[in-house]
């Protein structure tokens, strides 16, 4: 059980380096004109049970205590919206994940 956690951790990782995200203070890769992030429900394609509401709530809590953004669910009260569902490692190119 926890070599799957400590697999889909590393897969969350992956994923967030993959789309951008960084700890603030340590890159501007975001424009300045972002201010809320809606951060919607993963997605879960495993087996591993209710995986996706952890790591839903793993991202948020690391939005709000590490960034400046203001986080919401709804992707269309928000300004951005990273990249919901990852199947590999590979970044984002041109705001398509």
């Amino acid at each position: 059980m926890r070599r799957r956690i400590a697999i889909a951790l590393m897969g969350v990782a992956a994923w967030i380096a993959g789309c951008g995200y960084h700890v603030a203070g340590r890159s501007d890769a975001l424009p300045k004109s972002i201010h809320v992030i809606a951060v919607p429900a993963l997605e879960n394609k495993t087996t591993v049970y209710r995986i996706e509401q952890r790591l839903t709530a793993a991202t948020v809590h690391e939005f709000l205590a590490k960034t400046p953004y203001r986080i919401v669910s709804d992707p269309a009260n928000s300004d951005a919206v990273p990249c919901p569902t990852r199947r590999t490692a590979m970044p984002c190119s041109g705001g398509k994940c």
